[in-house]
């Protein structure tokens, strides 16, 4: 009734663009008769729309599981993930190692830096 009601709309329109008026009710009961042979094939299109649909679904889902397996089979590839597991990382850093404590001095040390002369 949808795919007539449709179809009813696109030829009233058609007719109002030639200047013809034409009554929406003649059109779909015009519709009706015109596919009182061809319901059941209008039905078996119908159906086999709905399938499609479902079809693609059908794939995109199936391929989303694919995906997932496949990530599963790379992280366990050759053991890589049991090994990550068992390994034990110790990473440290040491900041000023090599420098020297400052001078117990109560003056300020100079560096011997040529271009100290042009701070002056």
């Amino acid at each position: 009734m949808e795919r007539i009601e449709r179809k009813a709309e696109l030829r009233q329109f058609a007719h109002e663009l030639l200047g013809k008026k034409v009554d929406k009710e003649t059109i779909k009961s015009e519709f009706i008769e015109e596919i009182e042979d061809k319901i059941e094939s209008e039905i078996t299109k119908i159906r086999e729309q709905i399938i499609k649909n479902k079809l693609k679904r059908f794939e995109i889902i199936i391929r989303e599981v694919q995906d997932a397996v496949h990530s599963t089979y790379l992280r366990a590839w050759n053991g890589a993930e049991r090994r990550t597991l068992r390994q034990h990382i110790h990473i440290s850093e040491v900041i000023g190692a090599n420098q020297q404590p400052p001078s117990s001095r109560g003056g300020t040390r100079r560096s011997m830096n040529p271009f100290s002369i042009f701070k002056r």
